[in-house]
């Protein structure tokens, strides 16, 4: 799988970046959230 590192850069990295650590943190939480 490609990855755009573009996807990183600015605000919606952030979020991205912040919603892993989330999910690595309480994946119980994510699969009740979807």
């Amino acid at each position: 799988m490609s990855f755009d590192h573009r996807l990183v850069d600015g605000e919606l990295g952030s979020l991205v970046l912040r919603d892993i650590a989330r999910f690595l943190e309480r994946p119980d939480l994510m699969v009740l959230h979807r």
